[in-house]
């Protein structure tokens, strides 16, 4: 029982000072979020190691459903009309 305790809070302790890209106001009282962590550069534009960037973590459901609403606005655009009124 204390083995599973401390488990948790060498877990939380890594998860510190971590950003969160997402407001208290996009969580619904007694919802689960999950969270990732956010994709970001690892190479700046001369190829060196970018280490500046502080991690940040993401709701992964709002990402994919924010990348499903832009695929589907591509390949609409390749959908032909059919004249329907």
């Amino acid at each position: 029982m204390q083995e599973k305790q401390e488990d948790e809070e060498t877990q939380l302790r890594g998860l510190k000072g971590l950003k969160v890209k997402h407001t208290a106001d996009e969580l619904a009282e007694g919802e689960t979020m999950i969270l990732t962590l956010a994709d970001k550069n690892i190479l700046d534009d001369k190829g060196d190691l970018d280490d500046e960037e502080q991690d940040e973590l993401e709701n992964v459901l709002a990402v994919r459903s924010i990348f499903m609403y832009h695929k589907f606005l591509l390949c609409s655009d390749r959908i032909p009309s059919r004249g329907f009124a």
